[in-house]
């Protein structure tokens, strides 16, 4: 496990200086459409360590800056977080309990401790505060056209791709072998990168110039080297290292630093380590962008709204993958699904309601829920909520179902999601369901069917923000207006470690997404 201040390899504490991120317009201009990125990252090797003791907790802990400037300077910063701990935790030989030790995001270090040990800590003078350790979550090709830039003129241009900018990303690792991470073209690391690559040796390159683990959509900057920080782990982000992560970045010459991870509830400033490490990025030059988080559409859901922080939000973009539910009556409902198989018949089959028992569970379509008879060779209607969506077609397609509608709930309104659907499936509106349904009550025998129309370019309608999306206010601080801005985060390719389908499909954005994946997240955007 990397330590932010390694607690055996001493090297210098370098004290913050008057270096500045010295940027033209263009450069500016370029730091401001990075957010656009898509990137969606996994697997790189890591571990956890386990508790010290059964009843210890991890820590972080702020304290004061020793006032000795020449302390601070020397391997001697670490001997003063020590000099917190009680000296019978620094005696033992069993596992080390400071996991790491802060030297560019905070004054302060992580420790696993007792209760009683803690309260020995902050009887320390210089001891400011602790709190037990929190756990954050991951957030997680036509963009360009839709944000218009051209590749030959204007903004995007000039901006040089991103040319010599690093972009530090601290999400759930890599898989470097993915097409989207080539440096065909990719010029070497700027002289001022001093990270490293923690994977095999030919795993880096000059696109992605370092990944490291604590405890081909080539995105908006295709020329930006990426520095990999893997601080996730199964879903779970811990804090501790988030910060060691944030302090690497720091030191080891990052430009920009997004990530796609936030707190299920929002903190107060002073004790959101996510905040305060942001700010001592911005200190040093750095330009931080968060997350606004995927609790929307419900007033103040956002998570990362301090000032310092470019918080971004998800819209949908002017590209649909259309597949529209055709009833027998006639009317057509238009949706969207990764999937298109291009051997389904169009014929009008049976419709069926999942839900007509009146269970929620089979209006869910939940695994096990739904009875074979009833729905054998059918269309099947299905609500959205309780399982995932992928789920409700696995169970329809168990019980023999040909097809699916899925409907939205009423607070996902009009947001469609692209899905990479076991069977032939359309995502339709809260509206169009209701009025399928109402066709359903209507008819003695209800029919319908699919049609899979491949890609379609010009939604006049977009961008529209993602029901999914978190929304202000801005709990924390009422008076700043967050999010900042709003950037593609519906069906966006992503970098993905696998095919997730061999059927024949009908058009190449579906192949694209198989290989890559399709997602929708504000860490897309």
């Amino acid at each position: 496990m990397f330590k932010a201040h390694p607690t055996k390899e001493h090297s210098p504490f370098i004290l913050p200086s008057s270096r500045k991120l010295l940027l033209n317009m263009d450069s500016f201009f370029f730091i401001a459409l990075t957010f656009a990125l898509s990137f969606h990252i996994h697997f790189a090797q890591g571990s956890e360590l386990p508790p010290a003791t059964s009843s210890s907790k991890t820590y972080i802990i702020h304290v004061k800056r020793p006032q000795d400037r020449t302390l601070a300077q020397s391997e001697d910063l670490e001997s003063w977080y020590h000099s917190f701990m009680p000296p019978t935790i620094m005696r033992s030989e069993e596992q080390p309990r400071m996991i790491y030790s802060y030297r560019n995001v905070m004054s302060g270090f992580a420790a696993r401790l007792t209760e009683e040990e803690l309260r020995a800590v902050e009887k320390k003078n210089g001891f400011i505060s602790a709190h037990p350790e929190r756990i954050l979550h991951p957030q997680t090709t036509h963009t360009p056209q839709f944000l218009g830039l051209q590749q030959h003129t204007g903004l995007w241009k000039e901006s040089n791709f991103g040319k010599g900018v690093i972009i530090g990303v601290l999400d759930s690792g890599i898989t470097p072998d993915n097409p989207s991470f080539s440096d065909a073209g990719m010029p070497p690391p700027p002289p001022k990168w001093k990270g490293r690559c923690e994977l095999n040796v030919t795993a880096c390159n000059n696109k992605i110039i370092g990944a490291r683990s604590f405890n081909l959509a080539a995105g908006i900057a295709p020329y930006a080297h990426l520095a990999i920080y893997k601080v996730c782990f199964g879903g779970n982000c811990p804090e501790n290292d988030i910060l060691a992560a944030l302090d690497a970045a720091v030191e080891e010459g990052v430009d920009v630093i997004s990530m796609s991870l936030g707190l299920s509830e929002t903190a107060p400033f002073f004790k959101d380590s996510t905040a305060i490490g942001a700010f001592a990025a911005m200190q040093k030059g750095i330009f931080v962008s968060c997350a606004a988080g995927n609790f929307g559409p419900f007033p103040s859901s956002l998570v990362n709204g301090a000032p310092w922080i470019l918080t971004v939000g998800a819209s949908n973009i002017d590209r649909s993958i259309l597949a529209t539910a055709k009833l027998g009556n006639g009317q057509e409902f238009d949706g969207e699904s990764v999937f298109q198989p291009s051997d389904f018949c169009p014929t009008l089959l049976s419709l069926a309601y999942a839900g007509k028992n009146g269970k929620q569970e089979a209006a869910f379509c939940a695994p096990g829920s739904l009875n074979d008879v009833n729905f054998r060779g059918k269309v099947v209607l299905c609500e959205r909520g309780g399982v995932g969506r992928i789920v409700k077609g696995e169970e329809v397609k168990r019980a023999g179902g040909a097809a699916m509608i899925l409907m939205n709930d009423e607070s996902s309104g009009f947001s469609l999601l692209a899905d990479v659907h076991v069977l032939p499936a359309t995502h339709v509106s809260y509206d169009a369901g209701l009025k399928i349904k109402a066709y359903i009550n209507s008819s003695a025998t209800p029919t319908a069917t699919i049609l899979f129309k491949g890609t379609i370019i010009g939604n006049s309608l977009s961008p529209a923000v993602s029901s999914i999306s978190s929304r202000g206010p801005n709990r924390q601080s009422p008076g700043i207006l967050k999010p900042d801005i709003i950037g593609p985060g519906v069906n966006i390719l992503a970098a993905w470690p696998f095919p997730r389908l061999t059927t024949p499909i009908l058009n190449p954005l579906s192949t694209l997404c198989l290989a890559h994946q399709c997602h929708a997240h504000t860490s897309v955007a």
